[in-house]
């Protein structure tokens, strides 16, 4: 080992009591006793002083970062307190305080932060989650250990429901292109429950129409400064699990004001499209703010059902959205993207929300129309704003030399020999192993091995 006294790392604690601690730079793992853990507790980050070189052995010396502040278990009276028995095995019991329970109920499932950590964890109880063997507690218990909270502060459920009470003003309607007499309606899975995102349709000539893609306009009612833009800073995102959404917004605004929904007038910022209904090439284009109203929603299902018969409430626009996205399919993929046909899986939940099977979800040709349609204004937009001072771009970088040599390597086992052109293998190679690969017992591998070796996204001000 370096003459490397001390180092970070993430505090992992064992079953029989000791910590193991690796040094990123080194590898080595360091043992860190009970005694010598300070008040460390599992996946803290903490600096490690190494005691013992030979034995590598070290202490704690200082918690740099906690991982969880707050921790979900079951709460029960003991002597003249109370404690809780926390889900983690790794985590101690944590005592309650009488003055500290609060609306906590005994053999029941609390959510608690921590107020103390020496010389025993004390606690203070900050939500009752309900009876400890619920699909309901452990899920909220599971939210909250990760940051996540289903409630909204009062002044930002206040905040929501004064603007969905005031709803759309009159110089809303007068300032925005007016489209809603233009036919538009929503595409979304058959669970969904907000609807963000829609298209419109709208013949202008025999060579041409006007193609709307449409997301809610939630600047317009999240403002710089306001307590939900605040609360949405602090949450970042909206959280989709199993079963429940974790909104990043109150309902009042996600599933009201910015909900796309059947016959209602919305808000919404747009991307308009003259396209050439032969060839699909984009004549003009216009982005800005409008006000919509959805004719209809769909389901992915119910729309492939009128595609696929041909007939049915606007089969003509679909049936002309499907063409133009497979066009947009075909010169995307001619143009150097790779076709992922990776395969998602629903859970089958009953009345209390557990699950009790899995099946795997259809990708169907409805899903590809919106995707193709979203791609198309994402596009639009980011050449639109390439001369902006500011913008934020979503991008992947090229990928690494040693990711590619290691795929390279994968590839070879599975009989595929492929060349490096300026340390990538060319894309061309990548879409032939693919479509050869399709119906093997290899495919999905073969797409995993493919997409683990690129770069992930990154959102920057760096148009790369």
């Amino acid at each position: 080992m370096k003459n490397k006294q001390t180092f970070e790392g993430r505090y992992s604690l064992g079953k029989n009591g000791i910590a193991y601690i690796k040094d990123k730079e080194t590898g080595t793992i360091i043992e860190v006793p009970k005694h010598d853990a300070q008040t460390a507790l599992s996946r803290d980050l903490v600096l490690v002083e190494v005691t013992d070189a030979i034995k590598n052995e070290g202490r704690v010396i200082k918690i740099v970062e906690r991982d969880k502040t707050g921790f979900v278990g079951t709460l029960k009276s003991k002597g003249d307190h109370y404690v809780v028995f926390t889900d983690d095995f790794k985590i101690p019991e944590i005592i309650i305080p009488k003055n500290n329970v609060n609306n906590g109920e005994i053999d029941e499932k609390v959510y608690v932060e921590i107020e103390s950590y020496t010389p025993h964890l004390v606690g203070v109880v900050k939500k009752n989650l309900g009876s400890a063997d619920s699909n309901d507690a452990y899920m909220h218990g599971i939210a909250l250990e990760q940051g996540f909270d289903f409630t909204f502060p009062e002044n930002v459920e206040a905040e929501a429901d004064a603007l969905e009470k005031a709803g759309i003003s009159e110089d809303e309607r007068i300032n925005r292109r007016d489209l809603r007499d233009t036919m538009t309606f929503t595409i979304d899975p058959a669970d969904a429950k907000d609807f963000d995102d829609a298209i419109s349709f709208k013949t202008l000539d025999e060579n041409t129409y006007e193609i709307g893609i449409h997301i809610a306009d939630v600047s317009h009612y999240v403002t710089p400064g306001s307590a939900l833009d605040e609360e949405a800073q602090k949450r970042t995102t909206s959280v989709y699990l199993v079963d429940r959404t974790i909104p990043m917004l109150p309902e009042g605004i996600s599933n009201g004001l910015c909900s796309l929904r059947e016959n209602e007038e919305k808000l919404a910022f747009s991307a308009i499209f003259e396209i050439d209904k032969q060839t699909g090439r984009v004549n003009n284009e216009w982005y800005g703010r409008t006000i919509i109203n959805s004719n209809k929603r769909f389901t992915y299902e119910e729309a492939q059902d009128i595609i696929d018969a041909k007939e049915g409430l606007f089969a003509h626009e679909l049936l002309e959205l499907n063409r133009l996205s497979r066009i947009y399919e075909e010169k995307r993929y001619n143009n150097g993207a790779l076709n992922f046909e990776t395969r998602e899986v629903k859970f089958i939940l009953d009345e209390v929300g557990k699950p009790i099977s899995v099946k795997v979800k259809e990708r169907i040709d409805t899903n590809k129309l919106i995707e193709e349609f979203m791609l198309l204004a994402n596009n639009g937009v980011s050449k639109f704003m390439a001369d902006a001072p500011f913008f934020i771009y979503r991008v992947h970088d090229r990928p690494e030399l040693e990711r590619v040599e290691h795929l390279q390597a994968f590839l070879k086992i599975l009989g595929y020999d492929t060349r490096l052109v300026e340390n990538i293998i060319p894309v061309k190679d990548l879409q032939k192993i693919i479509r050869d690969a399709e119906g093997t017992a290899s495919y999905d591998t073969l797409q995993t091995a493919i997409v683990r070796s690129m770069q992930k996204a990154v959102y920057t001000t760096n148009n790369i």
